[in-house]
Formats: structure tokens, sequence, C-alpha cells
């Protein structure tokens, strides 16, 4: 079969499923319990966004600036269906990116790093499973309610994706190394959306790179000169072309900190804050995705059908990263980080 054509299968399924899952969402009504609660006039709730003050609340729209490109196809699609579809349509779609994204991201893991380009209906099959998962967990419906967070999240398998291209392959053709280079920066600047995953992304993108230099160096250690060399150009590039695609908004709002014409924030205790978003996070609640700090229908507690079979991916996951952990120093470090990215989100929970 022609992979083209395999890929478009494999991607149509994804998207008829994300459209059958919320069918709910096609009647008639509006989502109001978001971050992002419109009511019936569009034009009001993009005036939080465009711009740099908001005139309606009297307040700077410097942090909601990032979300511009992101939410308007949405806005653009409710003048036409609707206000209602603003928020419908922007929760549909980060459906189908996180899927397509997780999808594609375990897809080229796969070929690149573990079978060497093997088309197995196996592999297919468990990154089509590890696609849904990442779409339809709990963590991901629970932060419906915090849209504008799902815009990172669903496009991070992408920017991990595109960072690995980027630092681990040798390009034949130098147009496609600075396709590559302006689809990653521009990846950061929409996941920006949130702010929380600007500052993620460059986290997670500097252990990355951090971790790989250290390999590359113990692999190529007559070339250690030549690899820290090369290593520092590509990430020199990479920062300067995501400044670049953030531009927009990132330059406003430090511009408006230096002079002192930022609108002043009230602070909380910090303290008392992280007690309270970790007072779910127990270590079973992080690893089943129910960690979140207020419960918001009743009967959050899963039933134990749920946990059973969390306990047979938790199983599955944990066999997978012993077995190919050996094969794969890649995957060995993604074990490590995510070891480590569990424990941390236990926050202030232990000990008690």
């Amino acid at each position: 079969m022609n992979p083209l054509k395999k890929y478009f299968n494999n991607y149509s399924l994804i998207i008829l499923i994300n459209f059958l899952f919320y069918i709910p969402l096609f009647r008639s009504g509006m989502i109001i319990f978001s971050d992002i609660s419109v009511g019936y006039d569009t034009q009001r709730y993009m005036e939080e966004i465009f711009g740099l003050w908001n005139q309606r609340y009297n307040t700077t729209t410097m942090l909601n600036l990032p979300r511009l490109f992101i939410v308007l196809p949405s806005y653009l699609l409710s003048l036409i269906l609707g206000a209602e579809w603003l928020t419908k349509s922007l929760v549909i779609v980060m459906s189908i990116i996180s899927s397509i994204g997780q999808y594609h991201f375990s897809r080229y893991l796969s070929e690149t790093y573990l079978f060497e380009k093997n088309n197995n209906k196996n592999v297919s099959i468990a990154c089509l499973f590890a696609a849904l998962f990442y779409a339809f967990n709990p963590w991901f419906l629970v932060r419906i309610q915090h849209t504008y967070l799902l815009c990172g999240y669903a496009l991070f398998p992408f920017i991990i994706h595109y960072y690995l291209k980027i630092f681990n392959t040798k390009y034949k053709d130098n147009g496609e190394y600075r396709v590559d280079y302006c689809i990653l920066a521009t990846l950061i600047s929409l996941a920006s959306a949130a702010i929380h995953y600007f500052f993620f992304a460059i986290i997670a993108i500097s252990i990355l790179i951090f971790t790989g230099l250290i390999k590359k160096l113990k692999t190529h250690s007559n070339e250690k000169a030549r690899t820290l060399v090369t290593e520092f150009k590509k990430s020199l590039l990479l920062g300067c072309s995501s400044l670049l695609a953030c531009s927009y908004w990132l330059i406003p709002y430090l511009y408006a900190t230096a002079t002192g014409k930022l609108t002043k924030q009230a602070n909380i205790n910090v303290e008392e804050t992280l007690d309270m978003f970790s007072r779910h996070s127990s270590l079973w609640n992080v690893l089943t995705n129910n960690s979140y700090w207020w419960p918001m229908t009743p009967g959050n507690t899963p039933p134990d059908t749920a946990n059973l079979g969390w306990v047979l991916i938790l199983s599955l996951v944990c066999l997978g990263a012993v077995v190919y952990s050996k094969r794969n120093d890649l995957i060995k470090l993604f074990v490590l980080i995510s070891a480590a990215l569990i424990l941390f989100s236990t926050g202030t929970f232990y000990p008690k």
C-alpha cells in the first residue's frame, strides 16, 4: 500500500473517532464552564485578545495576545455558525490535533529508532491506540475547561518530533533544514497560547539538548570541539527563530515590563497554592491522570473497571519501557524524564 494512502486512512479514522466522541457538542447550546466563556458576542471576547489594551476590563491583553492565531479560525467559524462554535470548534480541533500529533510522533519514533521503516500492522495499531489515549485520557477531558492549556498539549508531540528531526538528523537538503526550524519555531509560538507551555517547551527542549549533547560527546569523543560547535549553532538558530516567531507578543510584553507600563497583578502565597494544587496528587492519581486539584463532578473516583484498565495499560507501558530502553538510548532518556516528571507531578502531596 502507498505510504501516503496508508497514513491518510489512519488519519481519517482518527478524525472520524474524534467527531463521534464529540457528537454531544453538536447539539444546540454553549460551553459556559471554561476559561473562554464568550457569551453571545464573540467580538467582545476577541477584544480580550487582539490589541494591547482591553477597554472592557481596563487591563492589558498582552498575556492573551499569544492566543490570537489559535482562536482566529474558530472566531471566523463562529461568525458563520454562531457564537457557541468558538469554544466547541476549538475543543474538537485540539482533540484532533492531539491524536494526530501523537500518532505522527509514535510512527516517527517506531520507524526511525525502533523498527527501521517497518510497516507492520501491529505498529500502526499500537500508534493508533497511543493517539486515542493521548486525546481521550482523563487529564485532557478535565482540561477542556482550560482550553488554551490543550493547545500546548496538542502541539507538544509535534514539537518533540521536530526537535529530534533537527538535532538527530544529517540533512542532505539545506532547504528542508531551514523549513524544519521555521516549523518548530512556529509550533512553539502557537503552543504559547497558554503561556505555561512557552516555558515548558523551553525547559523540555533544553533538557533534551543537554542530555543529547552528553551522549554525542561520549559517542564522538574524537570530535568534541566540532560537536560542541554544531550543537551550539543549532541551539542558537532554534532560539533566535523561536524568539522571532514569538516576537508579536513577546516584544510588547518585554517593553511594557521594562518601562513599568504593565499592570500589576496580585500575588498569592506560593506555598499555599502548591499545597492546594497538590491535594489530590498521590502517585496513583498522577499515574492514572486523575490528580486534578478540584474534582468537578460527583463520584470523581474512577470505577474498579477503569482502575483495572489502568493497571493493564501501565503494565504494558512499563514492560515496553524496560524492553526497548535497552535497545535505544533515546527511549531510555524518555523513560528517565518521564519518571522524574511523575515524581515532580506529586507536588507537595508527600510527605503527609
